[in-house]
């Protein structure tokens, strides 16, 4: 007896250790993929820091009209070559832009079963500047990719060689002795630019809304940094472009090392509030969001607070805030996607608010389903129960 019940009790834990580490394993499985789900989610539609040799996935299928672009941050003339790539699925190069300093020309190719006939476009190494930011932009038309530089095209373009419907991801490769590419860009997959969707824009556009603001509401700007920039900001501005309701005014070494936050009227700037610059890195993106409180803004530098908040002056009211300007910045520093959102209604579960069953038992009615409370014994007076007919319903 002793044997049989120890071996039906080692039988039971062997059971309980298989259970436990399949639950562990179906979390971890879960987790990854929640997180990975989220990870695609963030670089959709606005702009994200890259690096080289990482294969990016395109959020949609490539089509006419859409546009890759791509910064990096240029040290000499020593360089290797270095390159952006779309690529298929099957490791083909649909598009192979390289860059080769050295030889003062972009060589612009694609790759099926080997390599085809190259396209070369001039290019002077003194297009590039030490140490400076750089844009590499490809645009997706109806006769091939029309490639710019620092927003200067090329005087060659490349035809559809592969089908673009193909195209899978973008890479970028190379560079050597202090080259770098630092950020990235790919076609949303949004159609529209609704609330909460991000959207391009750029320095000095002045971005209308669609609808009045509210507290709750979240301005989000993304951009990307450049050293020794001239100052850049963020601006809620009423219908008379004079009127500032915020002005978030970032001001980089080497004259200033701060973040200046003011409002403005006909009669000029008022009072100050100054708060410590956050960090900034040469050709990273970054993004600041203006959180619309009850009677105060809230400032964020990717993620963290800046500083203290600051109050809605007298004269001025959130819901006749008619546009967000982004302006400043130099050197290749540039404001590049926008957004408004309001996360707590976003992220608040819908509600029903009425319910109906086909029949009614024990007095379960069909409103204790959706009150609110989640106790699960019946006896608790919150779950609904209907009669003991057949083909019920609740809905």
């Amino acid at each position: 007896a002793v044997v049989s019940t120890q071996s039906t009790g080692t039988s039971s834990c062997s059971c309980f250790e298989m259970l436990f580490k399949l639950v562990v394993l179906v979390a971890i499985t879960v987790l990854l993929k929640v997180q990975l789900g989220q990870a695609a989610i963030e670089t959709d539609g606005h702009i994200f820091n890259a690096e080289k040799n990482v294969e990016y996935k395109l959020n949609k299928q490539l089509e006419v009209g859409d546009v890759i672009r791509t910064w990096g941050v240029y040290n000499d003339h020593t360089t290797s070559k270095f390159s952006v790539n779309i690529k298929g699925e099957n490791s083909e190069y649909l598009l192979h832009v390289d860059f080769r300093p050295y030889n003062d020309v972009v060589v612009l190719n694609n790759y099926v079963d080997g390599w085809k006939t190259e396209v070369r476009p001039v290019f002077s190494k003194y297009n590039f500047a030490a140490n400076k930011l750089f844009e590499v932009r490809i645009e997706v038309h109806e006769d091939g990719y029309r490639i710019f530089f620092n927003g200067r095209e090329l005087t060659r373009r490349f035809p559809h060689r592969v089908d673009i419907s193909s195209a899978d991801h973008v890479v970028l490769h190379g560079g050597s002795n202090g080259f770098k590419w630092t950020a990235l860009k790919l076609p949303s997959t949004q159609l529209a630019t609704g609330s909460g969707v991000p959207f391009s824009t750029s320095t000095k556009e002045k971005n209308y809304l669609e609808r009045p603001l509210a507290t709750g509401d979240v301005i989000s700007a993304w951009g990307i940094y450049a050293t020794d920039s001239s100052k850049f900001n963020v601006n809620l501005m009423m219908e008379n472009d004079q009127y500032f309701m915020i002005h978030v005014d970032f001001r980089p070494p080497p004259n200033e090392n701060k973040v200046v936050l003011n409002s403005k009227k006909q009669n000029g700037w008022e009072r100050e509030v100054r708060t410590t610059l956050p960090v900034f890195e040469n050709g990273k993106a970054f993004k600041v969001d203006i959180k619309c409180l009850d009677g105060e803004f809230e400032i964020h530098h990717n993620g963290n607070v800046l500083g203290t908040r600051f109050p809605y002056r007298d004269g001025f009211a959130l819901e006749e805030v008619k546009f967000v300007w982004l302006l400043g910045g130099s050197r290749g520093m540039v404001w590049t996607d926008l957004a408004i959102t309001q996360p707590d209604l976003a992220a608040s579960p819908l509600r029903l608010v009425s319910a109906t069953q086909s029949s009614t038992g024990w007095n379960g009615v069909a409103s204790r389903a959706i009150d609110g409370n989640t106790d699960g014994n019946y006896w608790g007076k919150s779950c609904m129960h209907s009669s003991a007919t057949k083909n019920n319903w609740w809905m």
